[in-house]
């Protein structure tokens, strides 16, 4: 299982962008959300989701949402590994 630690998660202004940096197996990753697109990086593993269901919604999504949306990519990054 891989081991995620979350070291900071900005939402602040309830706006774009909302990001989320932290590490995955001792690798740096960053997470971000702007616009109807997010992604998550870490090292050589790039995952990303879109959402056309409205203009910007992703620019308003929590952090807590935000982490739902890293497990997944942690989940991809599980299989991949």
């Amino acid at each position: 299982m891989a081991q995620l630690v979350i070291h900071t998660a900005d939402d602040d202004f309830g706006g774009a962008p909302v990001q989320v940096e932290g590490t995955l197996d001792g690798v740096p990753f960053y997470f971000r959300a702007r616009g109807n697109r997010c992604y998550f990086e870490a090292g050589d593993f790039y995952y990303e989701e879109f959402d056309y269901s409205e203009l910007f919604i992703m620019s308003w999504i929590t952090v807590e949402r935000a982490k739902q949306i890293i497990q997944r990519a942690v989940s991809k990054y599980e299989e991949l590994t």
